[in-house]
C-alpha cells in the first residue's frame, strides 16, 4: 500500500492484491507500534513457533493509507491473470494497458 500510495497522488495506480488490505494503527496508547513490538518481544519472536499460519502482513498506518484505497488512489483490484506484452490481463477477462509493475514478493 505504501509503495501504491505515493505514486497515486499523481497517476493512475491500481493495487492488485490476492486479498483485501489490512492495517494497523501506527500509534497505540500514545506510543508507535514499533515501541509495542520492541517491548514485548514480538519483532524478534518467529510466529511459526506458536501458529501453523503466520497472520497476514498489515500495513502500519497513521491514518493516510487506510484512506488511499476509499478514495480510489490507488484503486485495489484481485491479482491479474496474467501479462500479454503490455498488457494486464484481469480475473475478468479485461485487458489493460500499464507502464510498470512493482512487486512486492516479500509480503
Amino acid at each position: 500500500m505504501q509503495i501504491a500510495a505515493e505514486p497515486a497522488r499523481t497517476a493512475r495506480v491500481t493495487l492488485a492484491s490476492r486479498a483485501p488490505v489490512k492495517f494497523a494503527a501506527q500509534r497505540i496508547l500514545g506510543r508507535d507500534l514499533h515501541f509495542w513490538f520492541r517491548r514485548t518481544n514480538l519483532d524478534t519472536a518467529r510466529p511459526g513457533r506458536f501458529m501453523r499460519t503466520p497472520p497476514t502482513q498489515l500495513v502500519i498506518d497513521d491514518g493516510r493509507y487506510r484512506a488511499a484505497p476509499t478514495s480510489g488512489a490507488p484503486e485495489r483490484r484481485p491479482v491479474f491473470t496474467g501479462i500479454d506484452g503490455s498488457k494486464a490481463i484481469w480475473s475478468d477477462g479485461s485487458r489493460e494497458e500499464v507502464d510498470a509493475i512493482v512487486t512486492a514478493p516479500g509480503y
